[in-house]
Parts: C-alpha cells; structure tokens; sequence
C-alpha cells in the first residue's frame, strides 16, 4: 500500500497558504464524531485534535452524536454552512454502504459532504475460541462443512463492513454461516470464548487483547495484505479467497461547498498530525494504521466502496432497519 499522496507535496510547502482557512479562526472547530466516547472514531478525534488546534490557530473541540451507526453525526454535518465550523470523522462505509443498505438516510453522501483526507484504516479479523479444533482457515472451512447448520460468526451490527466480509467469505467458501449482529461489539469476542459463536469478524483492535493473551486465535484478516500488527497471519486472499477483502478507513469530511483552501489546509493539517511521534504512540497500539491521503483519493475510494459491496448487498437482499 502506497502511503504518500499529493499530500507530501502540499505538506512541503507549508502552512503558509492558511490564512483563507483561517477568515472564522475565532470560533473553536468542532469535530463531530457519530459514536460513543471511547469508540474507535472517537479515539482517532480525540488524539489529532490537539495537534490540529496548533497546526490550524483554532481551537478544536470533539462532539459526540452518537447513534443509527453514525449517521446522526452527518446528518448534523449537514445542516451546517461551508464556512465548516464543523467537520466529521465518519468512516467512510457511513457514506458507501448505508446507502446500499438504507431506504432513506438524512444526508446525500455525493450531495451534501466535501471529502478532505483519509486519517487511517482497520483491517477486519476472523477469529475462534483457542480451544476451537480449527487451527487454519481452511480447517475452519471444513469444520463448517461436517456440521451444517452449526457455524455462526458474529459481528459488530447487521449491515457493517464486518457483516458483509463475513458474508462475502460465506459465499465463496461455500459454506452455511448464521450471522450474528451484536449491538455491543466486545460481547463477540466474549460469545466466541464462550462457545455460544463459533467465530466472530470485527476489527483486528476489538480483539487485540484477547489475541495476546491466548484466549482468541486469529485464521485471517482481511486486508490487500497481511496486517502490520498480525505479519505472520495470512489474508483471505492468501488463503484461496481472493474476493475476499474488506477495510474501514476513518476519513475527515466537511460540509458540502467548502472551499479548496479550506480542505487543503485541513488535509496539511491532518498530515503534520499524524507524522507527530506522539499521535503515533497513541494510535498505533489500538491497531490503527496511519495512511493520509487526499480529498481525490478518498473520493475515489467511496465510490470503489460502493461498486465493491453493490453486488454482495443484493445477492442477499439485506435491507438495514
């Protein structure tokens, strides 16, 4: 993966071209997160706001609006002017998927928000008891088959990124999987220690500690290549399940017809955050990999997104409630 964009270039030259962004310095900028304190989202706005306060001169504030799996929080982004005293992080299935799976959402993901930068993503991981007899992917594969009807996965929320990779292998291994949603995405590992799930697919930081401490074993992850926290276990690809891939990247947008100045200041911002040996320390050990890239970039990766998950979603007919 490629981890330097046009981003560099604007990065070299500077903050100097700042000062259009700054015409509202005065109030604090707020950052609106759409899920709970303590959640992933909420960890990466916590950790770069501080260093976008003294990159931008305006004080930067987190405001949780958690709830509908983030949507509240980009329905509030909405409402506000392009002046963007207000701006999201939202990963970006809020803006690729939900619309796949939603009848109705309160914003237009095209219409209604201008993409900034990438900040970082999050592999997803396949995980079973450690006194599960599948010691590989394939085993587990072939454990699924010998006990129909038996295999479950859970995951973190009907609809997520999670449940449809967990979906997607499903399908292309051939096997018959009952999907689990859990509203309470740390009760997976749980139910999978317990033996009430036989697996669980959520992101490789839900299940971090419990993987070091042995009580989880991990068959695969779900990245274009293997995770740098996990080097020695192998993709879904790797496996013989090419198709098989899946990622939740954690992006900064602003309110639709912000100016050019005003993204590509806050994407330099983001940059010089994120390069600081601090903002490393605090989110490298949640399992987060650091990868800024610009607003063309990140418009481009919505609509991958999109066509990727357009057909899983209909071959299932899931519809989100």
């Amino acid at each position: 993966m490629e981890r330097r964009t046009a981003l560099q270039a604007l990065a070299a030259a500077g903050l100097a071209s700042m000062g259009a962004a700054r015409a509202s310095e005065a109030q604090p900028l707020n950052l609106l997160v759409g899920f709970a304190a303590g959640s992933v989202p909420d960890l990466v706005a916590r950790v770069i706001s501080r260093p976008l306060t003294q990159a931008l001169g305006r004080t930067t504030i987190v405001e949780n609006k958690g709830g509908a799996g983030g949507q509240l929080a980009l329905a509030a982004l909405k409402q506000h002017s392009a002046v963007a005293q207000q701006l999201a992080i939202t990963p970006v299935a809020a803006l690729s998927l939900y619309p796949l799976t939603y009848a109705r959402l309160p914003y237009d993901p095209e219409r209604d928000f201008v993409p900034v930068c990438s900040i970082c993503v999050i592999d997803f991981a396949l995980v079973v008891a450690a006194d599960h007899p599948a010691q590989t992917l394939q085993e587990f594969v072939a454990w699924c088959k010998r006990n129909p009807g038996k295999a479950s996965i859970g995951n973190p929320g009907s609809g997520s990124s999670p449940h449809f990779v967990a979906t997607l292998f499903g399908t292309v291994a051939g096997i018959q999987v009952e999907h689990v949603p859990y509203r309470a995405p740390p009760q997976i590992a749980q139910e999978v220690i317990g033996g009430t799930l036989s697996a669980g697919m959520a992101s490789v930081p839900l299940f971090s500690e419990l993987i070091k401490s042995g009580r989880l074993r991990v068959l695969a992850t779900s990245g274009a290549q293997r995770n740098p926290f996990y080097p020695h276990i192998p993709t879904f690809s790797e496996v013989g399940y090419p198709g098989v891939v899946g990622q939740e990247w954690f992006a900064l947008y602003a309110p639709a017809g912000a100016s050019p100045d005003l993204v590509a200041a806050l994407g330099r911002a983001v940059l010089q955050a994120v390069g600081r040996d601090d903002v490393k320390a605090a989110l490298t050990p949640l399992g987060l990999s650091l990868d800024v890239r610009d607003a063309v970039w990140l418009a481009e990766r919505r609509r991958e997104e999109s066509a990727q998950w357009r057909a899983v979603v209909q071959r299932t007919g899931f519809k989100a409630q």
